[in-house]
């Protein structure tokens, strides 16, 4: 809709629009000289044209027996399928009864034969014959046929061609029969080709003659047989043929000789046309092959070449006189057809407001931002979501260059697009197709972030502008980085947790805090920063730690005085301290000081002063209240560390000290021994599984938590980290006691004793399952129509190509059905849009009861639907479901306590009939559906063959 309101264009003046008359005179004579030119050189060209349209219908003649003998294996399949599913035919086949089965199938092969069907066979399943309803009295034969072989092997519907017992060709059709998933037979028709002959003859109006090579001939095999075919033969008239057909049949003259000649034998049909005694006949050759490419048969045609000299008189006579009298009635309808082509006009330009109206409106129901562009870089359409983004009003951005968007862009976005021709390239290149172009991420000064997307529009395969889409993620891009910061920290603590067990002194313990700290990634700080601790006596700050420090600072503040400098005074205050840059109060400094700011925090234990942790920022950095609160929980776990290496505890306190901090550490802390026996489970393990500590230590952690199927997973991790002794990460879940699954983010270490042999195993780990569930929840919503939950446009395109490779690699059959829903509009606009939606669900709910699992269902915008149907052994398949949809879609609905009736108009596209790729079957499909609503809607509509 979008490419054709862009595309359409009425003129200014639409009213007042007429076609010149100096046209006319320019008309008539080009007419006239086209006349006259036809007329000289029509006698010159005569010859060569009969000769071309003889070619030609020689060819229609090759064309129009393939054609018949796939219909005819159609027929056949359509035939034997309605058959198959008879519960008499197959109660009789299966219990071995001849005769009722006979009876039961001998009304249908009589309507058969009135179609020229002569043979008619049921196969058993093991391919021996059950009965032959043309020949009852032979059966219990195994039967040898490359075509049954075909279908036995495949499983599926097969037909050719191939010589019978008797030497002449017959168009075979062999379906396996299926019942409760097995194939309990086959199922066979099939038909001389000399019937298919006879019927061209008829059609062509040309004398056909059949041959069969003699050697091909079972004469015995053919007496016995030819009377139930109709079908004579002549062995005697010709030396290497035999003629088969009526046996009144007379010869024309010149025939004998060339069969004689033997020229019919060449392998390309021109090549076997030759002339006869007579100079106005020629005869030509067909070579009819079977399933295994053989030439079987001959078909030999006579040609009057006079007729044709006749028929090509008689065609430019009447395009003369029909010259003429459009000539005399040209004058007469020129006003007329000049005011026709007015009120078409007129037409157009009300069709194309209506649709600009439709257009307009869709935008509305988007909650993107979107802006329309033509192929002059124009803005053709925007809606309010749009406007609201940028600060414009609607009507400043109505038909003016879109370049004018750029400085608006520009101004209120940090990272706005280099150039105009940047954005409207990236679109060019995709045009023509329905992938996206390439996606921005803008920053906005107000701190919004909104994603960019370039869509390509094509107006009858041609380029005719771009649509941008602007969606807000600020939300989601907030909720992520909260997530990411909020599993970056609790990654460092688990890191400094894990410090606590090693056999570090406090100074290199502390060495190792600064460097976890100081990488924290969401963390806006720079790669500097120092630690102190307060001396015994509580009067001054030492440095035991630092990174990055200017060597005058790491003299000036090797000891602080309380009160001195921002860190002396954020240990007297207790309190934090945050400089965005250099104040007076910053008291050490030096000349080659660049600009910065600093956060100060105090280290803590149960309101003791342990020590300072001074970090620094970039100058003018936005204090953030997240990054103050992780700060300060870090400097509470390093107040711990430092408690549990500077007192002199004994062994055991440590051991209770440790425990303690691991119980209270947010992340999940598990240690086991070598035999994989859990030895600790802190806090956050118990609450999060429901296990006591109690009743799982010197459990297997892995029969109790982690599912059978990830056992030699985890094993396997557990012996590389023995092997290699370097830390590891991984994903596993984690079962708890109410049987909930927890998707859980491992990272493990060993466990040395003081002598440095392993101990066990430290894993630490925190639970990612709603953040999963998130991602997943996300990634749904990409591919998935948000109001009903079926897939979306994009999952469909995704979807069909996927099934089209499939199909056509089977050679197999698949139907698109798109589908309009009628008067839906007027039930949306006065109940309103959420009635419509609630319609719109209870729709889904009805085609999805009526379609297989394997089959695809899509809302692919406002009102519109389209299904994939796979594995379509025959179009009245197709048909069946189309009926079933039309009946349901009329059964009424209850809305809001009202009554409410809708009908659908569905469009049909085949596979490989209409298309091979899921743009021509879905423009078919549409194509279909547009003529299904013109003529009355509430119908299903094929597309038209041939495309």
């Amino acid at each position: 809709m979008t490419a054709q309101a862009l595309e359409r264009r009425s003129p200014a003046n639409s009213s007042d629009y007429s076609v010149r008359r100096p046209l006319l005179l320019p008309l008539f004579g080009t007419f006239l000289l086209l006349l006259v030119t036809f007329a000289l050189s029509a006698h010159w060209l005569t010859e060569k044209i009969k000769m071309e349209i003889i070619f030609n219908d020689i060819k229609n003649i090759q064309d129009k027996l393939d054609y018949e003998l796939h219909e005819h294996a159609a027929f056949f399949e359509s035939q034997m399928l309605i058959l198959s599913l008879s519960d008499a035919v197959r109660h009789h086949f299966l219990n071995g009864d001849r005769q009722q089965l006979m009876q039961e199938i001998l009304p249908v092969f009589t309507a058969l034969q009135t179609n020229q069907v002569t043979h008619f066979y049921f196969h058993r399943a093991d391919k021996s014959n059950f009965l032959r309803v043309h020949h009852p009295g032979l059966f219990d034969d195994p039967i040898q046929r490359t075509v049954l072989e075909q279908a036995a092997q495949t499983g599926r519907f097969a037909f050719g061609s191939e010589v019978g017992r008797t030497g002449t060709l017959t168009l075979r059709a062999v379906l396996p029969w299926r019942f409760e998933n097995r194939i309990i037979g086959y199922l066979e028709l099939g038909k001389e080709i000399e019937h298919f002959v006879a019927n061209l003859q008829l059609a062509f109006r040309v004398p056909l003659f059949t041959f069969i090579e003699r050697k091909q001939l079972d004469l015995q095999q053919w007496q016995d047989t030819s009377a139930q075919f109709g079908i004579g033969l002549d062995q005697a008239s010709f030396s290497n043929l035999v003629f088969i057909g009526n046996r009144e049949t007379i010869y024309p003259k010149g025939l004998a000789s060339y069969i004689q000649n033997s020229q019919w034998r060449a392998e390309e049909v021109m090549q076997t046309i030759a002339a006869s005694d007579q100079s106005e006949t020629y005869f030509f050759s067909l070579a009819i092959r079977d399933i295994h490419q053989t030439v079987v048969c001959r078909i030999i045609g006579q040609i009057d070449f006079a007729r044709y000299g006749d028929i090509l008189a008689t065609h430019i006579q009447t395009v003369l006189l029909i010259g003429l009298l459009l000539i005399l009635l040209l004058g007469l309808l020129f006003n007329r057809l000049l005011a026709l082509l007015e009120e078409k006009i007129s037409a157009s330009a009300q069709q194309l407001k209506s649709s600009d109206n439709i257009l307009r409106n869709t935008l509305e129901a988007f909650e993107q931002g979107i802006v329309v562009i033509n192929g002059e870089g124009v803005i053709t359409h925007s809606n309010s979501r749009f406007s609201t983004f940028w600060n414009l009003a609607p009507s400043h951005l109505q038909q003016q260059k879109v370049e004018l968007l750029l400085p608006v862009i520009l101004e209120r976005s940090k990272n706005g697009p280099a150039s105009l021709a940047e954005w409207m390239e990236e679109g060019k290149r995709k045009e023509g197709s329905r992938k996206t172009g390439k996606q921005t991420i803008l920053r906005l000064k107000d701190g919004r972030s909104l994603q960019h997307k370039t869509f390509p529009l094509t107006c009858r395969q041609k380029p005719c502008g771009q649509v941008w889409v602007f969606d807000d993620i600020t939300r989601e891009q907030a909720m992520e980085r909260q997530e990411l910061n909020a599993l970056q920290s609790r990654i460092a603590i688990s890191a400094l947790l894990e410090t606590a067990v090693e056999p570090l002194s406090l100074e290199k313990q502390l060495n190792v805090a600064m460097d976890i700290i100081l990488t924290v990634p969401w963390l806006s700080i720079l790669y500097k920063g120092s630690i102190f601790l307060l001396d015994e006596e509580g009067k001054q700050l030492n440095m035991v730690a630092q990174r990055g420090l200017h060597p005058h600072l790491l003299e000036a503040c090797a000891q602080l005085p309380l009160g001195y400098c921002l860190c002396g005074r954020a240990a007297q205050t207790r309190q934090l301290i945050y400089q965005p840059h250099i104040t007076p109060d910053h008291d050490v400094s030096y000349p080659e000081m660049k600009p910065h700011g600093h956060y100060c925090v105090p280290i803590l234990s149960r309101d003791t002063l342990l020590g300072v942790l001074n970090l620094y920022v970039p100058d003018e950095h936005r204090y953030s209240p997240e990054e103050e609160a992780f700060l300060t929980t870090i400097c509470y776990t390093l107040a711990s560390l430092i408690e549990l290496r500077s007192t002199k505890m004994s062994l055991q306190e440590q051991e209770m000290f440790a425990t303690t901090l691991l119980n209270t550490a947010p992340s999940l802390v598990v240690v086991t021994d070598l035999q994989g026996q859990i030895t600790l489970f802190n806090q956050a393990c118990q609450q999060l599984t429901g296990y006591d500590e109690q009743s799982v230590l010197g459990q297997p952690l892995l029969p109790l938590l982690i599912p059978a199927e990830n056992h030699e997973e985890v094993r396997r991790i557990w012996q590389q980290l023995r092997e290699q002794q370097a830390p590891n990460h991984h994903e596993a879940y984690w079962i708890t006691q109410a049987g909930e699954p927890r998707l859980i983010s491992w990272s493990n270490n060993v466990v040395r004793a003081s002598d440095g042999t392993l101990r066990g195993i430290i894993a630490t780990g925190m639970d990612i399952t709603a953040r999963k569930q998130a991602e997943e929840r996300l990634q749904h919503l990409a591919g998935h129509d948000p109001l009903t939950g079926v897939f979306n446009r994009r999952l469909f395109h995704e979807n069909l190509s996927t099934a089209i490779a499939y199909t056509l690699r089977d050679e197999g059959k698949l139907a698109v059905l798109y589908l309009d829903l009628d008067h839906f509009k007027p039930i949306n606009d006065r109940l309103g849009h959420a009635a419509g939606d609630q319609l719109l669900i209870e729709v889904v709910q009805r085609l999805q009861a009526l379609i297989r699992k394997s089959d695809t269902l899509a809302r692919m915008g406002g009102d519109e639907f389209a299904i994939i149907l796979t594995n379509v052994t025959a179009p009245v398949f197709v048909e069946h479901v189309a009926n079933k949809i039309l009946s349901e879609l009329t059964e009424p609905f209850i809305i809001q306590g009202e009554i409410c009736r809708i009908g659908t108009s569905i469009g049909i596209a085949l596979l490989p009939e209409h298309g091979q790729n899921s743009d021509s079957l879905l423009k078919q499909a549409d194509h279909a559906m547009y003529t299904a609503k013109e003529q009355g809607r509430n119908q299903y509509r094929f597309a038209p063959p041939g495309h």
